[in-house]
């Protein structure tokens, strides 16, 4: 993580300095090539000269940004040797090489590694300066808006920047160096760190006195505070005032985000509720605030305890009530435990994210599914008498297997089950033995549409009499519907298919 960070930072900051540009003086102009000249042709139209034997000293007001290049004494280096980099205890010092064997683009190659080089630096010391307030699986944004902002202070207030370069004069390469002062560095720091604790305190502290604000806003509010600390270089550097309480200004606003939660209790009515699959119930939710605040429009989460499966969700109105319709779905036939949660991703809020512990409102409550209620229909084709074939058809759909309820039909049911038998008796024959066919259809219709449909083999049985070959042939069809553990599972996902399947 920190690898790929620093090399964003040194890439980042590498195009600061190059827009910035370089103010040079040389010993010769035989020695200074094209580039450096170009550099600075450009710079000196817009930028004073400053004289280049040392630092010069932070002005008391903003300082024009004036990189100085300082002709070196020190003697030619070889290409294959680095030449002393020199120490300073009170600087960030940074060094670049290259030996293409092209001048111009060794002392860019060079420059850019320098540049690099430094940003590494200056990123290991504000790495060190504290403990990353982000866990390792943080979204990478918060690492990028925080070297990004580091970049904007640089390009804002980066002073007494010093340069020095080493050309090879038989082309062997450049060298280069960059330095900046760390009392400058410190400066820069503690100006940003006041900045944010000024601007937090300015933004957030009305807003928590504020009677007029829901609990919803004041959330948005110090969450935004929060992502401004916690992108900045500096989240566990900043110190402030919030809410008559002094600390760091991170923590001070994890703990108001914790004391508006806690103030929070939801409510559900009733707390047991009786519902089919596919069924809305009419249900109460409301959120009120213990200290009598507003609470505004929350999103409620609906979550099965077993497995924390989602199985329903509602939006409250500004005043936190909602009453409506509100279908259980994915939870399997049963009595169910269930538990409604303020949604944290619908306000933004990870509180995984945050060092202080966030409780949660919820509120615990009982969904029982109960099996579908469906309606059957039995229909005879051909000469048989009905009686005889209606409880081997109440059996067949009553099998656990389907899990539903067979219901007369008094009731408004959605699903119907059409089971057809159709005889088919052959012509008397000259060993006076009655022959009959039969075969059957099974048609599941919710609120009037087919949604599955099965047709049976054609069956052959003999008898005495049509009686006795249409109970011998129906004994053995019905076997075989029952022993078709497809169908039973094919009409189950139909009449479920909206549903939890387990």
């Amino acid at each position: 993580m920190f690898k790929r960070k620093i090399y964003f930072f040194a890439v980042i900051i590498i195009s600061v300095f190059l827009i910035a540009g370089c103010q040079t003086t040389t010993k010769t102009d035989e020695d200074v090539p094209e580039w450096v000249k170009r550099e600075i042709t450009a710079t000196t139209s817009t930028a004073p000269t400053t004289p280049a034997a040392t630092p010069t000293t932070p002005a008391a007001t903003t300082p024009v940004v004036t990189p100085v290049i300082t002709p070196t004494t020190a003697p030619t280096p070889t290409a294959t040797s680095i030449p002393d980099v020199p120490v300073h205890v009170d600087y960030f010092m940074g060094v670049g090489f290259s030996n293409t064997g092209n001048e111009a683009d060794d002392l860019n190659n060079a420059k850019k590694k320098a540049f690099s080089d430094l940003a590494l630096v200056i990123f290991e010391h504000i790495k060190k300066s504290q403990q990353y307030l982000l866990p390792p699986n943080a979204d990478a944004k918060y690492f990028d808006s925080a070297e990004a902002h580091i970049i904007q202070s640089l390009t804002r207030n980066f002073t007494d920047i010093e340069t020095d370069f080493y050309y090879s004069a038989d082309n062997k390469g450049y060298w280069f160096y960059y330095k900046i002062s760390k009392i400058a560095w410190e400066k820069i720091e503690k100006e940003e760190h006041q900045e944010i604790a000024d601007f937090i305190e300015e933004v957030l502290s009305p807003k928590l006195s504020s009677k007029e604000i829901s609990d919803v806003e004041i959330l948005s509010f110090l969450l935004n505070g929060w992502k401004f600390i916690a992108e900045s270089p500096y989240p566990e550097l900043v110190r402030g005032n919030l809410d008559n309480d002094n600390g760091l200004l991170i923590n001070l606003i994890e703990n108001n985000i914790a004391k508006v939660f806690s103030r929070l209790v939801i409510n559900i009515e009733p707390d047991h509720i009786s519902t089919e699959p596919g069924l809305s119930q009419d249900v109460i939710v409301s959120v009120t605030d213990k200290e009598g605040r507003r609470t505004g429009e929350f999103k409620i989460d609906f979550f099965r305890k077993t497995d924390g499966k989602k199985v329903a969700e509602i939006t409250t109105k500004k005043d936190g009530r909602y009453s409506g319709k509100v279908e259980f779905k994915n939870l399997p036939v049963g009595k169910q435990q269930v538990y409604a949660e303020i949604s944290m991703p619908h306000i933004e809020i990870n509180p995984k994210l945050f060092k202080k512990e966030i409780d949660v409102p919820f509120k615990d409550f009982t969904v029982t599914v109960n099996e579908v209620s469906v309606v059957l229909k039995l229909v005879l084709n051909g000469e048989a008498e009905i009686d005889n074939f209606i409880e081997q058809t109440k059996s067949l759909f009553s099998k656990e297997e389907l899990a539903i309820r067979l219901s007369p039909g008094h009731r408004d049911e959605r699903y119907t089950i059409v089971f057809t038998i159709n005889f088919r008796n052959q012509p008397k024959n000259f060993h006076n033995l009655f022959i009959t066919n039969a075969n059957a259809t099974v048609e599941l219709l919710k609120e009037d549409s087919y949604i599955f449909s099965y047709k049976s083999q054609e069956y052959r049985e003999v008898g005495l009499d049509w009686a006795r070959a249409q109970e011998r042939v129906s004994i053995k069809m019905f076997k075989d519907i029952n022993n078709d553990e497809l169908f039973f599972k094919e009409m189950y996902k139909a009449i479920y298919s909206e549903l939890i399947i387990e």
